[in-house]
């Protein structure tokens, strides 16, 4: 899923599915997305953890776009990807950034201000986590 819309449409569906783990794959992210209600374990009239487990999303994969021949990357803001990062990690979801693209910056806005830096990496997609802020160099799996 690439904005809310999507996810408010498409996420229910998935936790309609039998799954041993659900995940979420966010990418291209192209705004930023609030997953915190499909993040929260609920209970759906049963306290057996293991039923608990089953009916949660257990992994979320983040990222930006890469340019490919005939189209340029979207902008990516890693703003929104430390917010799902903050997301998951207040639900205790595992995190998977898997790159943070072509075009990605770094932004701030408010009542009257915006600033914004652009990213510059060596690699295609911004895919080597060596290049990136620490903070957003998370490549966990599913416990």
């Amino acid at each position: 899923m690439v904005s809310q819309e999507e996810a408010d449409r498409d996420i229910p569906k998935l936790l309609e599915v039998p799954a041993a783990v659900r995940f979420l794959s966010v990418e291209p992210m192209l705004e930023a997305i609030d997953l915190t209600r499909w993040l929260r374990t609920t209970f759906r009239d049963t306290p057996d953890p293991s039923v608990v487990e089953m009916l949660r999303i257990g992994w979320v994969i983040v990222g930006g776009e890469s340019d490919q021949p005939g189209h340029k990357a979207r902008p990516f803001n890693i703003e929104w990807a430390r917010d799902i990062v903050r997301q998951c990690r207040a639900a205790s979801v595992s995190v998977f950034v898997k790159q943070l693209g072509d075009n990605a910056y770094k932004g701030w806005s408010g009542p009257g201000w915006v600033e914004s830096t652009t990213l510059d990496f060596k690699t295609h997609g911004g895919a080597d986590p060596a290049e990136w802020p620490c903070d957003l160099r998370l490549q966990e799996f599913p416990r």
